[in-house]
C-alpha cells in the first residue's frame, strides 16, 4: 500500500488497465480508445446535468437563482440550500474530470497545464453557457492541434491564451466590456 501511495505522489499512473486499450483505425486516423471512453463519460455527464437542470425541481431552482437572486428569494427558493447543491454539483464534475485526466496523464503537478487551458475555453465560450463552453473547447482544441501541426509544438500550447486575448481585445474594441 505504501508503494501505491509513493507512486501516486511521484506521478506514476496507478490505473494500468487503460494502458492496454490501444488504438483503433478509422480510415487513415488512429483513435485512442481511452479518448473515446473519456468523451463518452464527458458526454454522459453533460446529458445527465442537462436533464437534471431542465426536469427536476432543484435544477429549475438552480436556474432561477442563476438568473436572478432577488427574484428567486421572492418566490421562496432558499439560497443556502441552493448553494449547497451548486458546490456539490461543481465538486462532482471536478471529481469526474480529475479522475479521467488523472488516469490519462498521471497525478502530478504538470496536470495543472490542463486546468489552465480551461480559462481560455470559458472566456471564448462564456461562463454561463454550457453549449458555449463546449464550442469554446472545440475552438481551442482544434486551434491548438492545427497550430502544433503547422507551427510547431511550442506555439500550439500558447494558442489557447492567444485566442482568449484576441477575443477579449475584439470585444473591447467593439465596446462590449
Amino acid at each position: 500500500m505504501l508503494h501505491d501511495f509513493t507512486g501516486c505522489v511521484a506521478g506514476q499512473r496507478l490505473v494500468s488497465d487503460f494502458d492496454d486499450l490501444g488504438n483503433f483505425e478509422i480510415g487513415e486516423a488512429f483513435i485512442n480508445k481511452f479518448d473515446v471512453y473519456a468523451a463518452l463519460i464527458a458526454g454522459g455527464l453533460v446529458l445527465v446535468l442537462s436533464l437534471f437542470f431542465r426536469y427536476t425541481v432543484i435544477g429549475r431552482a438552480l436556474r432561477a437563482v442563476a438568473d436572478d437572486h432577488q427574484a428567486a428569494l421572492s418566490v421562496g427558493i432558499p439560497l443556502r440550500t441552493i448553494w449547497i447543491y451548486v458546490w456539490s454539483t461543481a465538486g462532482l464534475v471536478a471529481l469526474v474530470a480529475g479522475a479521467v485526466w488523472g488516469s490519462k496523464l498521471g497525478v502530478q503537478f504538470a496536470i495543472s497545464s490542463v486546468a489552465l487551458k480551461a480559462i481560455p475555453v470559458l472566456i471564448i465560450g462564456g461562463f454561463t453557457s454550457v453549449p458555449g463552453a463546449i464550442l469554446g473547447g472545440l475552438i481551442v482544441g482544434c486551434g491548438e492541434k492545427l497550430a502544433e501541426v503547422y507551427l510547431g509544438g511550442f506555439v500550439g500550447g500558447a494558442i489557447a491564451a492567444l485566442g482568449a486575448v484576441g477575443y477579449i481585445a475584439c470585444n473591447i474594441a467593439e465596446g462590449n466590456y
